[in-house]
C-alpha cells in the first residue's frame, strides 16, 4: 500500500465515523446504539489492522513519546475501570458500553500512528471536515424546517443521538486551520463546513458549549498569531470597534426585551386566578402594528404537562393556527409561560385558553400582555429567549425544584450533590480504585425514552460532569491517568504551534487541536463528549496526527 493510500485510508475512515451516525438515526435508539458502536468500532479496528499490516508495530512505537505515554495512561484507566466493574459485579452492558468508549480513543491513535506518514496532518482534518460539513448540511436541512416555523426552544437537535452537536467545535477549529492551506477546494470546503458548524453550535442551543468556546477561540487566535501578532496595533485596531458593537448591540437588545412596558390587561370579567375552558381576552390597542407578548404563570396539583394556547380574533380563513405551548408543571410550584403571537389587520382582540387534558388541576393566574415592536425582533428574541432557559420540565428531574428553576441546571445540581456523596463516604480501597466503569449512582430521576415519553429511571449509570466521572468510577489512580493523558495531549498540541514561525500552516493546525483539547476539557465539566464512542477514536487519532506533523515541521519528537 503507498504512503498517499494509506493517508487517504485515515480520512475515508474518519469520515465513516463522523457520517455513519447521522444516517441511521431514524432507527430506533437501542438498536441504533449497537448499530453505531458495532460500525465505528470495525472502523477502526480496520484502520489498525491495515497499520500494522503495512508497517508493523514501527510507527507506533518510534513515535512522539509524549503522546505514546499519553495513550498508554488513557489505555490503562480504561482496563483499571474494566477489573473493577468486573470484581465488583457491574452490569455487563454497561461495563462493555464504557469500556469501549474509553479504548477507542487509544485505538484509534494507534491506528492513525500506523497508517500517517511523517508530517501529514491534512488527510486526517480535510476527512474530518468533510464529513461534518455533509452531515451538518443534513442535520440542518432535517430540523431548520422546525426551528423557523415551529415553537420557540426548539433545539436543532437529531433524533437518537445522531447530532453533530458534540463534533462542532473540533469541526469549527479543524476548517479554520485548513482555510490556510494553499489549495482552493480546501479552502472552499473549509469556509462552508465553518458556517455549518457555527450554525449548529448556535441552533443547538447547547449553553456550557456556549459558555465554553470562547475560551478555545482566544487559544486559537493566540497559539496560531503568537502573541506579538495578535496584540499588534492592527489587531486591536480590527479587533476593539468588531468587539464594542458587539457589546453594544447586545446589551442594546436584552434592554429592549426585558424593559417595562404598558401592561394590557384581560378583558372583565376576568377573574385573578384561570381555570380551564372558556378564552381569556386581551384587547389589542388601538394602533396595533407589532407583537403581542402574553405571559402568566401556571400551577398544577400534580406533575405533568398542561398547554397555553393564544390565538388573534376574530380569525380570518387565511389566518395561522392556534398558537400553543406544552408547559411542565409540578404541584404548587409555579411555571412562568410567554408566548409571542403577531396580530393581523382587523384583528381586535387575543384570546388565551388553559387546557388541562389529564386533569391536573391546573390555573392560571398573573396574566398580562405588551406589545412589542418591530414584531420580527419580538419572534427572534422568544427564540433566543427560550434557547437560553430550559423551562420547566418532567423529564428534567423528580424534585419539584428542578420545575421551579431552570430544568437542566437544576438537574445538574442535584446529580453533583448525589455524585459528590457517594465519593465522599467511599471506603479507601473505592476512593483509590473506583466503583468500575458501568457502575451506577444513587438517585431518582425522570427522564425520557426513546419514544419521547416520561418514565422514571433510578440509579442511573451516566454522568454528565467528565470530572466526577472519573473519581467516582476510576478513583484517584484513574484519574490521575487520564487527566495526565488529556495535559499531555495539550501541551503536544502546543508545543508544535509555538515551534512554528507565525502564518505556517502547520501552526494553525497545531494551534486547532490545542483550542479542541481545551475547548472540550472545560465543557467535559457539564458534557463528556471525549468520552462520547462517537468521537473517542477521533479524538485518539487527532493525538496521533499530532504527533505526526510534529515530525514535519521540524520539531524532533521526545524519546524517539
Amino acid at each position: 500500500m503507498t504512503e498517499d493510500n494509506q493517508e487517504r485510508l485515515v480520512g475515508v475512515g474518519v469520515a465513516a465515523m463522523v457520517v455513519g451516525p447521522v444516517l441511521v438515526t431514524r432507527f430506533g435508539s437501542p438498536h441504533l446504539l449497537v448499530h453505531q458502536a458495532v460500525a465505528i468500532t470495525a472502523v477502526v479496528v480496520a484502520l489498525l489492522g491495515a497499520g500494522l499490516a503495512v508497517r508493523g508495530w514501527r510507527r507506533i512505537l518510534t513515535a512522539d513519546r509524549p503522546t505514546r505515554l499519553a495513550l498508554a495512561l488513557y489505555g490503562a484507566a480504561a482496563v483499571q475501570g474494566a477489573l473493577v466493574a468486573l470484581a465488583r459485579g457491574n452490569e455487563p452492558t454497561l461495563v462493555a458500553g464504557q469500556v469501549l468508549a474509553m479504548s477507542l480513543l487509544p485505538l484509534g491513535g494507534a491506528a492513525a500512528l500506523g497508517l500517517l506518514p511523517r508530517g501529514e496532518w491534512r488527510p486526517f482534518a480535510t476527512g474530518f471536515v468533510a464529513a461534518v460539513g455533509v452531515a451538518g448540511a443534513v442535520q440542518l436541512t432535517m430540523t431548520l424546517p422546525t426551528a423557523i416555523n415551529g415553537p420557540p426552544g426548539f433545539r436543532l437537535l437529531l433524533p437518537n443521538g445522531g447530532s453533530l452537536a458534540g463534533g462542532a467545535p473540533l469541526g469549527l477549529f479543524l476548517a479554520a486551520a485548513l482555510t490556510r492551506s494553499g489549495r482552493p477546494w480546501t479552502r472552499a470546503l473549509a469556509w462552508t463546513a465553518g458556517v455549518v458548524m457555527l450554525a449548529l453550535i448556535v441552533g443547538t442551543g447547547i449553553r456550557s458549549q456556549w459558555l465554553v468556546l470562547p475560551a478555545g477561540i482566544a487559544a486559537y487566535a493566540l497559539l496560531a498569531a503568537g502573541r506579538a501578532r495578535l496584540f499588534s496595533a492592527r489587531t486591536l485596531a480590527i479587533a476593539g470597534p468588531v468587539i464594542l458593537v458587539l457589546s453594544v448591540g447586545g446589551a442594546a437588545a436584552t434592554w429592549w426585551w426585558f424593559r417595562s412596558r404598558p401592561a394590557i390587561v384581560p378583558e372583565p370579567p376576568a377573574a385573578a386566578v384561570v381555570e380551564p375552558g372558556a378564552p381569556i381576552l386581551f384587547p389589542l390597542p388601538a394602533a396595533a402594528g407589532g407583537a403581542l407578548r402574553v405571559a402568566g404563570e401556571l400551577t398544577c396539583r400534580a406533575p405533568g404537562y398542561a398547554y397555553v394556547t393564544v390565538a388573534a380574533e376574530p380569525a380570518s380563513p387565511d389566518a395561522p393556527p392556534k398558537t400553543t405551548r406544552q408547559i411542565g408543571v409540578a404541584g404548587a410550584v409555579a411555571a412562568s409561560f410567554q408566548i409571542v403571537v403577531t396580530p393581523r389587520p382587523g384583528e381586535r382582540t387575543v384570546a388565551l385558553q388553559l387546557l388541562d387534558p389529564d386533569h391536573l388541576g391546573c390555573t392560571a393566574s398573573r396574566l398580562r400582555a405588551e406589545e412589542l415592536r418591530p414584531a420580527v425582533l419580538a419572534r427572534f428574541g422568544e427564540r433566543v429567549a427560550a434557547l437560553l432557559h430550559r423551562p420547566p420540565d418532567p423529564g428534567a428531574g423528580a424534585a419539584p425544584e428542578a420545575f421551579a428553576r431552570d430544568a437542566s441546571i437544576a438537574f445538574r445540581l442535584r446529580e453533583t450533590g448525589a455524585i459528590a456523596r457517594e465519593i465522599r463516604r467511599a471506603a479507601w480501597p473505592v476512593w483509590l480504585l473506583g466503583r468500575g466503569l458501568g457502575a451506577r449512582y444513587a438517585i431518582e430521576t425522570l427522564g425520557y425514552d426513546s419514544h419521547g415519553q416520561v418514565e422514571r429511571f433510578a440509579n442511573p449509570n451516566y454522568i454528565h460532569n467528565f470530572y466526577l466521572f472519573l473519581p467516582f468510577k476510576l478513583g484517584v489512580l484513574g484519574s490521575v491517568e487520564v487527566l495526565l493523558a488529556l495535559a499531555l495531549f495539550v501541551r503536544t498540541a502546543a508545543r508544535g504551534a509555538r515551534e512554528r514561525p507565525p502564518g505556517a500552516t502547520d501552526r494553525h493546525f497545531f494551534a486547532a487541536a490545542a483550542a479542541s483539547w481545551i475547548t472540550y476539557i472545560l465543557w467535559s465539566a457539564a458534557a463528556p463528549e471525549i468520552l462520547d464512542f462517537r468521537l473517542a477514536a477521533v479524538w485518539g487519532m487527532l493525538a496521533a496526527t499530532t504527533a505526526k506533523a510534529l515530525e514535519r515541521a521540524g520539531v524532533r519528537p521526545t524519546g524517539t
